[in-house]
């Protein structure tokens, strides 16, 4: 594989240029509207169709007494599974999926009332080169995108070179932008560092090819849901620099021209007061802006991140340490947060875009690359996914929200080294990771003591690892709390019951709780015994 990537490096003056900071979707699968509900069977909540639920009604109810119900509720019949008797209702304005069901099925007309359940198939992005994106996975990306519609109203200014227009992957989550270095209105990339930088936060997600950005939409067969929009603003030039003079025109178009966040992959020591001011003008404008904590491995955060009103990024590797090259704060400017910037894959021109021999490209479209650079997009591309759960966020909830949210890495609490922690887009969404309780489990259930079939006359009980023990004993309960069983088990890792007593004969129909015990601890659980 040809391949010209290679260190790149740049001294900031204090008079204009500025460094780029290199060292060395979604997807959203249904644009169903959604809302979460707690499953009682399930001990867990999930997302269902929102204002919607199935209703069966009772054989024998009339249709006019279903209307009379459904008038009472304020609800309609919008369709329904006519062979099955079962009816599709529309939920009256602010009536909740979980207030409608257990509403109806309360009514004794009803036989049984459930959410219209959303089902996804079990996959990840088709996209080719996914399998290698470590940090989409890292910040649970996959998970956010199950949580929210990205949305192509969205625009994300990425102030950089500018960005390779005809590739594949981005120019469907591209809009119009601007060059400030020649001038004209051909913001083409000819360095490659925008490119890669505007795969990260968008790339075309489920387009079978290349890569997936954090906020690329969802591009699958029947099913499209555009990107957040990548507005490409060169302000740096073939040579990976660039003057403050252009960055702050960028800045200043990119806030007058509909942009909501502002990727700044790029930095340098010397405080200005141009660049600061058009930080302010979009800081005005309600633009949030996202930049580069710095590559010198040093203490002391780069402007413009150094700013208040700018989240300034910082890089962690694989094993969600700080990356050993990326700057960290001191009394003046501090790190926000890290995100991952170590081996990133994303999106390069296939060919040198320009004179610099050192530009960033490489022969298949896509290459890896490290850097605060690589890191900040991340962010933006998460910042993309909370405005378009609410795009009235400000600054300041978007930056309360990342840190509030953030997974901490290093020592408790904010440090200067890591900020308030590592990106986490799923727990930015207001949403966590389950960690399934580790119980026993026990199938089958219900089972048949009297059952001419093997298989269902007995219900095994399995341990989890954290209980296996020698010699587990169980000891079964009827409703009433009095033990009818008790059951010393051969094996560590599971215990079985026939349904009998301890005098040996099959005990009634019901639901029974049982308590296995070993030198691990206690586990437990109920079953449900059926007499055929």
């Amino acid at each position: 594989m040809e391949k010209k990537m290679r260190k790149i490096i740049f001294i900031l003056t204090t008079s204009v240029p500025v460094i780029l900071l290199l060292t060395t979707s979604v997807p959203v699968i249904f644009s169903i509207e959604k809302e979460s509900f707690y499953s009682a069977q399930s001990n867990r909540e999930t997302q269902v169709v929102r204002g919607e639920i199935l209703v069966k009604f009772k054989s024998g109810v009339s249709q006019s007494k279903k209307m009379s119900i459904l008038t009472n509720s304020n609800a309609q019949i919008r369709g329904g599974l006519n062979k099955l008797n079962i009816e599709l209702i529309k939920l009256p304005a602010g009536m909740s999926v979980q207030e409608a069901v257990e509403y109806y099925r309360n009514l004794t007309e009803v036989e049984f009332a459930e959410p219209n359940y959303i089902r996804k198939a079990f996959a990840t992005p088709n996209d080719t080169s996914y399998n290698q994106q470590w940090g989409l996975s890292k910040i649970y990306a996959e998970d956010a995108w199950s949580k929210v519609t990205v949305s192509s109203a969205i625009i994300v200014a990425v102030i950089d070179s500018g960005v390779w227009l005809s590739h594949p992957d981005l120019l469907l989550n591209l809009t119009t932008g601007y060059d400030f270095v020649t001038p004209d209105d051909n913001p083409n990339d000819d360095n490659g560092h925008g490119t890669h930088v505007a795969g990260i936060i968008a790339a075309a997600t489920n387009n079978g090819q290349g890569i997936a950005g954090v906020a690329g939409g969802n591009y699958l067969s029947g099913q499209t849901t555009p990107g957040v929009r990548i507005m490409p603003v060169k302000a740096l030039g073939a040579d990976g620099m660039g003057k403050d003079s252009d960055i702050s025109a960028g800045i200043i178009y990119a806030a007058d021209n509909g942009a909501k966040i502002i990727n700044m992959s790029f930095g340098g020591d010397g405080y200005s007061n141009v660049l600061s001011t058009s930080c302010s003008y979009a800081y005005d404008k309600g633009c949030i802006m996202v930049a580069a904590s710095g590559n010198d491995g040093k203490e002391g955060v780069a402007y413009p991140a150094a700013f208040n009103n700018i989240i300034a990024v910082g890089a962690s590797d694989q094993s969600d340490k700080k990356a050993s090259f990326s700057n960290y704060g001191n009394n003046l400017t501090s790190v926000t947060l890290v995100a991952p910037g170590v081996g990133i894959l994303s999106t390069l021109p296939n060919a040198n875009p320009g004179p610099d021999p050192d530009a960033m490209w490489d022969s298949t479209g896509y290459g890896n690359s490290n850097g605060t650079s690589m890191a900040t997009p991340f962010v933006s591309g998460v910042v993309a996914l909370l405005l378009s759960q609410n795009s009235n966020l400000s600054f300041e909830e978007v930056f309360k929200t990342l840190t509030k949210t953030a997974d901490d890495i290093e020592s408790p609490g904010w440090d200067k080294y890591t900020g308030y922690g590592r990106l986490n887009a799923l727990a930015s969404l207001g949403f966590s990771i389950k960690v399934p309780e580790e119980k026993p489990s026990n199938a089958p259930n219900p089972f048949y003591p009297n059952s001419l079939v093997q298989t269902k006359k007995t219900t095994k009980i399995y341990l989890p690892q954290t209980l296996r023990g020698p010699s587990p004993t169980l000891r079964v309960y009827n409703i009433a709390g009095e033990l009818v069983r008790t059951v010393q088990s051969n094996s560590s890792s599971r215990v079985e019951w026939d349904g009998k007593n301890d005098q040996g004969d099959t005990v009634a129909n019901g639901i029974y709780l049982y308590v296995v015990q070993t030198d691990k601890g206690i586990g437990q659980g109920k079953v449900t015994l059926i007499k055929e």
